[in-house]
């Protein structure tokens, strides 16, 4: 009987590197990597043909975004491992991003500045026009220096907002690039929010129409969708790393601003931002549920923010194509696997599927969304 992909994938590190060469095609020789990857892949309860072909899938793809965006597995030291559900997502920090434009010849160095509430307003990156460049420099003011980033501080509002400066040296065109940007805590925290591993615990929950009713599938299966609590999960990345990833945040919003004036970094931006949700009807014990708003995306009449969105999107389907049929293949899968409605996936997924319906393939994979 033949091994599937992911059982080849954990018999060691030979068979996982043939496994990248055969599967994304790319020639690994780096043993501590394979140590981690496979120690993460064996830690999943894999008990069917379907999760073990999710698996694998899942991973080749993070790993070929990564690659593509020049975050390597020589970088393993600076690449998370994360288990969801039945799968092993990879999610780069923001030192192997760092790496990966410093091999594409662009020095970054940033400055994080934590302004806590009673600082409010004490703290701001001033402009200065100097030799012929626009210079910011930090105009500070803050009386507390206690400023120790911790969940149970962002839960309790002990900070006003975070500010960051990125600079970036582009070490061929012998320039330096400058963005600064700022996220307030409440920012912060609708960040943590979508992520799947935030602060709060998880559960899934019964999803009903608003008259109540549950939301059923065409089987009759009621459909479910998780929802937050109000337990901290001691856990999760947000609460183990709450500094790392409050930066990562910030950088992130930081980098939408140089998508534009360095395209040539936007598979790497990309494959540090981007990190694949992978759920599983796993619910814990019986927490406190919080309601969770939400407003329909309406396709044809985007706000210019959507519409921003949209536009990056296709710039990454552009420069990696492959990423826009795994788009459609992971959209229409929520559809029919999971049961989850048209208006929720637009919601979620609205800059991608603009996008995929312009291309005939990706048009065609993702009709039956729209009952076509």
């Amino acid at each position: 009987m033949e091994l599937t992909v992911y059982s080849q994938m954990t018999k060691g590190p030979e068979r996982l590197f043939s496994m990248m060469k055969k599967e994304i095609n790319y020639k690994c020789s780096c043993i501590p990597f394979a140590v981690k990857m496979i120690e993460a892949l064996n830690t999943l309860d894999i008990r069917t043909e379907q999760q073990a072909l999710t698996a694998a899938n899942v991973f080749m793809s993070n790993l070929q975004t990564l690659i593509h965006g020049g975050i390597i597995p020589e970088d393993y030291d600076k690449i998370d491992a994360v288990k969801r559900g039945q799968t092993i997502t990879l999610s780069a920090r923001v030192d192997a991003f760092y790496r990966a434009a410093a091999r594409k010849g662009y020095q970054i160095t940033d400055t994080i500045v934590v302004v806590p509430k009673e600082d409010a307003g004490g703290a701001y990156f001033k402009e200065n026009f100097a030799n012929g460049a626009m210079v910011y420099t930090l105009e500070d003011s803050r009386r507390n220096t206690d400023r120790k980033i911790t969940a149970e501080r962002l839960v309790g509002g002990y900070f006003d907002s975070f500010l960051c400066r990125l600079n970036i040296f582009d070490i061929r065109q012998k320039r330096n690039i400058v963005v600064v940007c700022d996220m307030s805590t409440h920012e912060v925290m609708m960040a943590q929010a979508a992520s799947d591993n935030g602060i709060y615990r998880t559960r899934w929950a019964e999803k009903k129409y608003p008259d109540g009713k549950p939301v059923k599938r065409r089987d009759g299966s009621v459909v479910k969708e998780k929802v937050s609590t109000e337990e901290i999960n001691p856990d999760s990345f947000w609460v183990k790393w709450t500094r790392d990833m409050v930066e990562k945040t910030i950088i992130r919003k930081a980098l939408k601003r140089v998508r534009e004036i360095l395209p040539d970094l936007t598979a790497t931006i990309y494959a540090f931002t981007n990190d694949e949700l992978v759920e599983d009807e796993q619910a814990p014990a019986e927490p406190i549920l919080i309601p969770l708003e939400t407003q329909d995306v309406d396709l044809g009449n985007l706000t210019p923010e959507q519409q921003a969105d949209v536009k990056e999107m296709r710039a990454l389907f552009i420069a990696n194509p492959k990423l826009a049929k795994d788009t459609a293949n992971e959209i229409m899968s929520a559809f029919f696997e999971k049961g989850e409605d048209a208006q929720t996936l637009i919601n979620k997924y609205f800059a991608s599927i603009v996008n995929l319906r312009r291309g005939e393939k990706t048009a065609a994979i993702i009709r039956p969304l729209f009952g076509e």
